[in-house]
């Protein structure tokens, strides 16, 4: 809706950040799959889908029912040293990054890496 939107103010929560572009289709796929886990972590983990493209595709928006953001400014690319699309940030209640990884990962690794951020909480 284009306001700013700092991951400091989730701080009450662990959050899961994704950064990824649809263009690349790993990250449409990851992106797809934390979609879908969405209602099972939600109490307990924000998510953060951070597209680093400057829209969302409509027939992509329409499928989603996770809240997109965007990097316009390139500060979380720039924060994170971002260089891979996709790229996951698990971060803890207390603002410390647990866990981080770039590429396409499986739905179970990523679910395991969901339950491990959720079980810190």
């Amino acid at each position: 809706d284009g306001n700013l939107t700092k991951l400091s103010e989730s701080q009450d929560m662990a959050a899961m950040v994704l950064f990824w572009n649809p263009d690349n289709a790993d990250s449409v796929d990851v992106l797809k799959k934390v979609d879908s886990m969405n209602e099972k972590y939600e109490e307990k983990i924000k998510f953060y889908m951070i597209n680093t493209a400057d829209k969302t595709p409509k027939n992509l928006e329409d499928e989603l029912t996770i809240d997109i953001y965007y990097d316009n400014l390139k500060e979380g690319t720039s924060k994170f040293y971002i260089t891979e699309i996709p790229s996951m940030i698990y971060i803890q209640k207390n603002n410390e990054v647990l866990h981080a990884k770039s590429g396409l990962t499986s739905t179970d690794a990523l679910e395991a890496n969901l339950d491990i951020l959720s079980e810190n909480f």
